[in-house]
């Protein structure tokens, strides 16, 4: 049976949290993993400080003022993971980018609305289409022979594919795990029979597993990511 509830100390280190006033807190559900998602009752009172108590932050959120992509979330365990658009009525959007911790990111405009989507696995399906899995669950049929590794750029909450951005070098890429999480480099070389790229940042190249790249862009870095 799935948890409901976390003792504090157990929480993953980057979780904005206050780890002995109290013994508990909630677990975050949906498609992303504990160990990269923050469920939404701490990240209405715990990072952005919209409320001072686990209650009042249960009223924001049960009020359907806060959308995760484009959609009201009325679940208090809600996970918001990499790359999701928190928007939170009459106060703001943020944009979740993964590095050594979830970091929120103030947007606007139209960059407000689009979405890094990691493709993570694709099958074939009737009607000669392909199932595209993403990283953050969603699903989407398509014709184009996209690859596992690509990204792509979607405006939401329709899912409009606005841009398409190859695993291949000389793409921009995001680095999401290990001790350099967070950091944005040039892809050089990719090994796929290793699962090992490597990667240029600050005149320096070094390798990284494949699945710790997210590609962002060509270019140039396609959404904001930094403030």
């Amino acid at each position: 049976m799935t948890r409901r509830w976390l003792e504090r100390l157990a929480s993953p280190a980057w979780w904005p949290i206050e780890r002995k006033a109290k013994k508990f807190v909630v677990v975050p559900r949906g498609p992303h993993a504990m160990k990269n998602s923050l469920p939404l009752a701490v990240v209405v009172r715990d990072v952005l400080k919209l409320a001072a108590t686990a209650k009042e932050a249960r009223h924001i959120i049960k009020a359907a003022k806060v959308l995760v992509d484009g959609r009201p979330r009325r679940d208090v365990k809600y996970g918001l993971g990499p790359m999701d658009l928190l928007e939170i009525r009459d106060v703001g959007t943020w944009r979740a980018v993964p590095g050594k911790k979830l970091c929120l990111v103030k947007t606007s405009g139209q960059d407000s609305k689009l979405k890094l989507c990691k493709i993570t696995g694709k099958k074939n399906v009737r009607g000669g289409k392909l199932q595209i899995h993403f990283h953050d669950g969603r699903t989407m049929l398509s014709e184009n022979k996209w690859s596992v590794g690509d990204t792509l750029l979607l405006e939401m909450p329709e899912q409009k594919v606005v841009n398409h951005f190859k695993f291949e070098p000389g793409a921009i890429v995001l680095l999401t795990k290990g001790n350099r999480a967070g950091t944005i480099a040039r892809l050089s070389r990719i090994e796929r029979n290793l699962g090992r790229v490597w990667v240029e940042a600050g005149n320096k190249e070094f390798e990284a597993p494949m699945d710790s790249v997210f590609v962002i862009g060509k270019e140039q870095i396609a959404v904001k990511l930094s403030e």
